[in-house]
């Protein structure tokens, strides 16, 4: 179910529960069917389209376990699309095929912001890493978040979980591998 949040530091709801930090706002597993949701899903689209070349958010919500997050607009009015991911936890891995902030809205630390959630929900679910499929020009920003290239080893990387001329990066949570 869609998850909504408002205003400063974490509250309980849905499984991992919602997070608000500076304006903005993690809508947590996405329900890309209900109505309600179009607009923001819409947004989504447009914003996988212009980074990836893969349709990986018409695998949300089908058998193979891929879940939606948004990062939205906090505050009143109507929320705004401003970075999405899409990932799936599979043999204590959580894989995230797509992570993608708008154009207009890069620079201002969103995706580090998106980074951070992934890894918190990696380890509250246990896992001992973070696979993410990143465009070769995203490369350096994953680095400076303590991402590594995954080199040829992809024992356990569905191609699903890899776009298109993406390059494989990895984060070893603490105390893990």
């Amino acid at each position: 179910g869609l998850i909504y949040a408002q205003g400063g530091g974490s509250r309980s709801a849905g499984r991992m529960g919602p997070r608000t930090t500076s304006g903005v706002t993690f809508l947590v597993d996405v329900n890309v069917t209900e109505e309600r949701n179009q607009r923001l899903v819409g947004r989504a689209r447009q914003i996988a389209s212009a980074s990836f070349a893969d349709d990986v958010l018409g695998r949300v919500g089908n058998s193979a376990g891929y879940s939606l997050t948004l990062l939205v607009s906090s505050g009143d009015g109507p929320r705004y699309v401003l970075a999405y991911s899409i990932h799936r936890l599979r043999d204590d891995v959580l894989h995230v095929p797509q992570l993608a902030v708008a154009h207009e809205h890069r620079g201002k630390g969103l995706g580090r912001h998106a980074i951070r959630w992934l890894i918190d929900r990696a380890e509250k679910a246990g896992s001992t890493a973070v696979l993410l499929s990143s465009p070769p020009q995203a490369v350096a920003f994953c680095l400076h978040c303590g991402f590594q290239r995954r080199l040829v080893d992809t024992a356990g990387v569905d191609s699903e979980d890899c776009s298109a001329g993406s390059v494989l990066m990895e984060y070893v949570l603490q105390g893990q591998g």
